[in-house]
């Protein structure tokens, strides 16, 4: 077997389900990369308002999954990342903090009073603890 085809393959294994249309037609492992590249890294004023939009639309339900709720946001900031966006800690916990439901306003007010001192450590130790 080729290397590149070797690496055709352990892409191919390595991507979600879902991502598999976007490579099902590649030839090479690099082909591959380029249009997974293609699709996830928009360089775009589109994408980055996609983005934030979603950054926005985020939102934890009451008996949601915290854990799951803050890898959500990692995946987005990482995204934004990729296109070129880099927000500041403090934006990152804002964008947090807007999205936790009521029940959590008190540590959200808490926590707004010293926003300045807050950074997504928060989200480590919120993984931590749940």
């Amino acid at each position: 077997m080729a290397k590149d085809e070797l690496a055709l393959q352990t892409v191919g294994f390595l991507v979600e389900d879902a991502q598999l249309r976007i490579i099902k037609d590649a030839i090479t492992s690099l082909e591959a990369w380029m249009l997974l590249k293609e699709y996830f890294v928009r360089d775009s004023s589109v994408g980055k308002v996609a983005l934030v939009k979603n950054l926005s639309k985020l939102e934890l339900s009451e008996d949601g999954d915290m854990r799951q709720h803050l890898v959500e946001f990692e995946a987005l900031f990482e995204k934004m990342e990729n296109v070129g966006c880099k927000m500041d800690e403090d934006m990152k916990a804002a964008f947090i903090l807007a999205s936790l439901p009521q029940s959590h306003e008190s540590i959200v007010s808490l926590i707004q009073g010293r926003l300045d001192a807050f950074t997504t450590n928060f989200e480590n130790e919120a993984v931590r603890r749940v």
